[in-house]
């Protein structure tokens, strides 16, 4: 089943969406340095938010991902395998991309 869909199939809808939510926070990293008012709020406010709560639901999917392949055979175990590049790959583009808004942010500048 797994070895012949596409990744997109094999992470399931959920997943996109969550990638979606994802491509969206990054989009807004861009925006997080503008005034606090108006629609200006949601980049400046809402979004780190969103951020930090993403890679705390990143890191338990991969840690039930994890566990769920160490219990599977071998196609079930590629499409784990396969959803925790798609949480690994997220994890990084929020790392990369907000990381060093959140390092000025505890720098205190």
């Amino acid at each position: 089943m797994a070895g012949k869909s596409s990744i997109f199939k094999q992470v399931g809808t959920l997943r996109i969406i969550w990638g979606i939510i994802v491509v969206l926070c990054v989009l807004m990293v861009f925006f997080a340095d503008g005034d606090d008012s108006g629609w200006h709020v949601i980049p400046v406010y809402v979004a780190p938010v969103v951020v930090v709560l993403n890679i705390w639901g990143l890191f338990l999917d991969l840690l039930i991902s994890w566990l769920f392949m160490s219990q599977k055979q071998a196609q079930e175990r590629l499409r784990y395998r396969n959803i925790m590049v798609w949480d690994g790959v997220m994890v990084v583009l929020l790392f990369a991309f907000w990381g060093p808004f959140f390092a000025s942010m505890f720098a205190g500048s």
